[in-house]
């Protein structure tokens, strides 16, 4: 793997140079007599730069992640100076970071497939399906942000303002490129393939599998609005010869390997020391909290203080081994891992004002672990009870593999060898134990064959074990078998055991169906990086049963502050340069999708009318 990172690393840097910023531009270059043909070209050029941009560089992931997918699924609280807290989408964001690349990287995958055809050399085949099942793969992230988008005819060489696909549409599609691109693969091909591939270093069997998981992904999205199609899909991913992944899809994005325009590892700058946000949000405690009967090891060196916080004075400053502890008896044991105890050190643990020339204290946030209710009014959510240095933040363990416990640890802010560690790890692009959960779902449905508890516990195991890397056990096997036999409820209503249920096993609207526990489990297992599959599966299902958010604007959502699908934000809006230079098709988009470009539309897979309420 060194080696392909020695080849690449040039032609990394380059691809920024190469890459057009409109189909307009590109159109112009293809059919431009003096460039140079198509057979002459090495697509592998064009395939790896691109895969590596579409991954999203660390702006790029701020604001489409951080700010976006992980704050409607409640994945985290951000700070309240960001409107995405109140439910606006910021244009500038979706134009400059996340539309104009996502069209220049399909446009690069369109041309990767059209020089690859058999006419230009038969051994370029798997570099073309390779891109038929990228292109799937960011396409399906697009639409599912904002609904009907330029699809079909989108950087096809003619110049031609391109019309917004239905999302239907888009779907089917989806279904037959991913079909082609498995059956077409062949063991034998292109060598510099295999020199160049940063994700499966050219392994067919690999590209072959994360193509049948798309494939049961889309499938698995339509359950309610084309469950027909859902089931004959899903059926048709069990039954293929290409199996499913059985390892994370990654890529390493180090700040070393590539530009800054290119990529960079996203976890490093934000989460812990970028205005310290990502603070886990109430919903998210309630989830983790008594979520089985794994007792909290509480450390030793932890005591309360001697006398009450609100009657400190300087004489009587708050000391080191003083803490106002907030962490539950029980927890997922995952919990704490995941969000870390507020710590002494670097965090403002504590306030002060002068009353009568002599300092008071009026409040001490040490040693909480706690939530912050997302979507909080202006004035609330710059309370310093809810500010996110003050509340449980992203764990060490994302950002600082060797930091020993950290709910002991002193030091907030991560060593610069400790970020170099980090920088080691590889951003997740799909995860192993999703497909897990997918064929619990689906096995749960009757779409397919099998035991949906055995799917749905092997889902757990491996997101539990995931928190073993780096050779230290975290969670023990025995730790994860009690917690899959536990019948203890966390603050949802929700306990881990598949067969403790209650209701239909189908109904989205009881916490503790087996659906709910599919979901809820599926839900903690993406986490952090696949926040945006968390937040379709919350607009499909509704599950979790996320806290509304109270601070939205109007017309954000259908009713501010409702519960589900009517007090939450439904879908991303279109750049306002839409309006300007693709004007009659965007206009035809927003008519069939109900005549406003708002939020709180619906999308054609978001199909689903009941309600979770509050439990």
């Amino acid at each position: 793997m060194k080696n392909i990172f020695k080849k690449i690393s040039w032609l990394l840097v380059a691809a920024v140079s190469l890459g057009s910023t409109s189909c307009e531009d590109f159109d112009k270059m293809n059919t431009d007599p003096n460039n140079v043909t198509a057979d002459k070209i090495k697509p592998i050029y064009l395939l790896t730069p691109w895969i590596v941009s579409s991954t999203y560089s660390a702006d790029s992931w701020q604001r489409m992640t951080n700010l976006t997918t992980d704050h409607y699924c409640q994945y985290f609280v951000n700070e309240p100076k960001y409107e995405n807290q109140y439910g606006q989408v910021n244009d500038d964001w979706i134009t400059e970071y996340y539309w104009n690349l996502y069209y220049t990287w399909f446009l690069n995958m369109n041309e990767v497939i059209r020089i690859c055809e058999p006419e230009f050399g038969e051994h370029r085949n798997n570099i073309q399906q390779a891109a038929r099942i990228w292109r799937v793969w960011i396409a399906q992230r697009h639409t599912d942000y904002f609904g009907d988008v330029p699809y079909s005819t989108a950087c096809n060489g003619t110049g031609i303002a391109a019309s917004y696909d239905k999302q239907e549409d888009i779907y089917m599609d989806f279904f037959k490129q991913l079909e082609l691109a498995i059956n077409s693969m062949k063991d034998t091909g292109y060598n510099e393939f295999e020199d160049y591939d940063l994700v499966f270093e050219g392994d067919v069997a690999k590209w072959r599998a994360f193509a049948n998981s798309l494939r049961l992904r889309c499938a698995m999205r339509l359950t309610e609005v084309a469950p027909e199609v859902a089931k004959r899909e899903a059926a048709a991913a069990l039954a293929c010869d290409a199996g499913f992944i059985t390892e994370d899809v990654t890529i390493l994005k180090g700040r070393n390997l590539y530009t800054n325009k290119v990529g960079y590892n996203m976890f490093y700058p934000y989460p812990h020391y970028w205005d310290k946000s990502l603070a886990m949000s109430l919903s998210m405690e309630k989830i983790l909290t008594n979520f089985g009967d794994y007792k909290i090891v509480k450390p030793s060196n932890r005591t309360e203080p001697s006398t009450h916080y609100s009657t400190w004075t300087s004489a009587a400053a708050p000391k080191a081994d003083w803490y106002k502890d907030s962490v539950p008896e029980y927890a997922d044991p995952r919990a704490l891992i995941m969000f870390d105890v507020t710590s002494p050190g670097t965090l403002a643990s504590y306030s002060r004002k002068k009353v009568s020339g002599k300092w008071k204290y009026s409040a001490d946030f040490r040693g909480r672990w706690s939530g912050i209710p997302a979507g909080l009014p202006v004035t609330d959510a710059n309370k310093i009870e809810y500010s996110c240095s003050n509340n449980s933040r992203l764990g060490a363990f994302f950002i600082t593999p060797d930091r020993p416990n950290p709910y002991i640890t002193a030091n907030d802010v991560p060593t610069e060898e400790e970020k170099n560690k980090a920088e080691e790890r590889k951003q997740i692009l799909m995860h192993a134990n999703e497909v897990n959960f997918l064929l619990a779902e689906a096995a749960l449905r009757g779409y397919i064959s099998g035991d949906a508890k055995t799917f749905y516990e092997n889902g757990v195991r491996t997101s539990m074990q995931f928190f073993n890397r780096d050779k230290v056990e975290r969670i023990s096997n025995e730790v994860i078998d009690a917690y899959l036999k536990s019948t203890s409820k966390n603050l949802m209503g929700t306990s881990p055991a598949f067969n403790d249920s209650e209701g239909g096993d189908t109904d989205e609207t009881n916490h503790n169906s087996k659906l709910f526990k599919i979901i809820i489990q599926k839900y903690l297992a993406l986490f952090p990086e696949g926040s945006q599959e968390a937040y379709n599966d919350y607009r499909r299902l509704g599950i979790p049963a996320l806290d509304p958010m109270p601070g939205l604007v109007e017309k954000a959502v259908k009713n501010v502050g409702a519960w589900d699908w009517q007090g939450s934000v439904r879908r991303l809006t279109y750049p306002a340069i839409e309006n300007d230079v693709n004007t009659a098709n965007i206009k035809e988009a927003i008519d069939r999708m109900g005549g406003t470009d708002a939020t709180s539309t619906r999308m054609w897979w978001d199909a689903r009318q009941s309600i979770v309420g509050e439990k």
